[in-house]
């Protein structure tokens, strides 16, 4: 099912708001023209060469007080562990960042001129209630683009086996979380899109 989701109700892989995302602060920097050697110093540039992980400082708002910490990208709703990136992986996300940063200087002028654009953004649908949110597992150039210019609402698809409430995440989670760690998580994730931690 495709619908229209509130950009307020989304949060990354990594926790983090649309406005919070590296994508974001890159976004707003080519908005205002800064030179390419400046965003590759930003949390963007970093996390696109290797340097900067879903851990490091403005990278990700990661739940705490786990029994075991979360591998990227392993939650109770999904799963896709990725290896830490290489010397020769760094090397190559290096030497393609000035293509990058041109396609996103692209989309950006694209999307400040005429809205979204691309197809709708795939993720978890979280329901707890009357609440919802929305984790995207893709389109975080997009979307941290949309935070940049103002987009309030952005196309999501939602799958029936990507929707989950908490009953539905607690059988999700068993044998690869407790279900403390399960609960932790459910519980940082409404009070990051509510608004309700201390970071806001």
């Amino acid at each position: 099912m495709i619908r229209e989701m509130p950009l307020g109700r989304l949060l990354s892989k990594s926790f983090l708001r649309p406005h919070e995302l590296p994508e974001c602060e890159a976004a707003r920097w080519l908005l205002v023209d800064v030179k390419l050697k400046e965003i590759r110093s930003t949390r963007f540039g970093r996390l696109r060469c290797g340097e900067y992980t879903w851990e490091s400082d403005g990278c990700g708002n990661l739940p705490t007080g786990l029994d075991a910490p979360l591998d990227y990208w392993a939650v109770p709703w999904a799963q896709k562990c990725r290896l830490p990136m290489g010397l020769k992986q760094r090397m190559e996300r290096r030497l393609g960042f000035r293509r990058l940063m041109s396609d996103f200087r692209t989309l950006v002028r694209i999307m400040d001129c005429k809205g979204w654009v691309g197809p709708p953004v795939p993720g978890i649908l979280l329901v707890d209630g009357t609440r919802e949110c929305f984790i995207h597992t893709d389109g975080h150039r997009r979307i941290g683009i949309a935070a940049a210019v103002h987009i309030s609402r952005i196309p999501v698809k939602i799958a029936p086996l990507m929707t989950f409430t908490w009953k539905a995440t607690k059988a999700a989670g068993e044998g690869r979380f407790s279900e403390a760690d399960t609960r932790r998580i459910w519980e940082h994730v409404w009070r990051r899109v509510d608004g309700l931690d201390a970071s806001t």
